[in-house]
């Protein structure tokens, strides 16, 4: 049984959330005439997403055959739709409480704190 294997990374470029979206429109313009089982593998890194990773049925294999989506070998890719906080400092060190400006969008408290050592 042939076997078509994806790389869902671009060279050099790391993992992105383009490379996502172009392994996932592969997947679907060889999906009607599979004639063998698809793997994708993911390199390992943060893909962060902007929005939703929609996978439906064009996404999952056609003609008795499976699309599989894994881990390259050594390899732990995170898929993200979170947002980071930076900018760290010390709010309060009586209760050891840290406080760091949330990225624009994201709601409606621009600032978050976390007591460390929870």
């Amino acid at each position: 049984m042939l076997t078509c294997l994806i790389l869902a990374f671009l060279p050099g470029g790391g993992p992105t959330a383009t490379a996502l979206t172009q392994a996932k429109a592969s997947v679907v313009a060889i999906d009607g005439s599979m004639s063998g089982d698809i793997v994708v593998q993911l390199a390992g890194g943060t893909y962060r997403l902007t929005s939703p990773l929609s996978l439906g049925s064009t996404d999952s294999g056609a003609n008795g055959h499976t699309v599989r989506r894994q881990a390259a070998s050594d390899q732990t890719p995170v898929i993200s739709g979170g947002q980071q906080v930076t900018g760290w400092t010390l709010h309060d060190a009586t209760n050891n409480i840290y406080e760091g400006r949330c990225p624009s969008g994201f709601g409606r408290a621009p600032v978050l704190a976390m007591q460390s050592g929870c």
